[in-house]
């Protein structure tokens, strides 16, 4: 799995405490299940974690049946930043 992370993610996480968990969420919605990611600096109950290297901050992804090409991180919000995660840089996990 490649990570593309920006610049502004490192330093964010820094801020929060150097730890950055990502999991998967779901819903139904119109007969189909979605699914997306979710971050944060604490770590989901539920979930296993696996390390993933990252530049100046730890990063763990949930164990998954399977993991993205490519995890995708971005600062995201205007007033409360925080980090979005995309799957292949999608929103949704396809």
């Amino acid at each position: 799995m490649k990570l593309i992370a920006s610049p502004e993610v490192g330093e964010l996480v820094r801020r929060q405490g150097g730890r950055l968990y990502v999991w998967p969420r779901s819903a139904r919605c119109c007969a189909h299940g979605l699914a997306w990611l979710e971050t944060g600096p604490k770590a989901r109950s539920g979930w296993r974690y696996d390390s993933v290297h990252a530049e100046g901050y730890e990063l763990y992804l949930a164990r998954m049946a399977r993991v993205p090409e490519e995890l995708h991180l971005k600062v995201s919000g205007w007033r409360r930043k925080r980090v979005s995660a995309y799957w292949d840089n999608c929103a949704y996990v396809i």
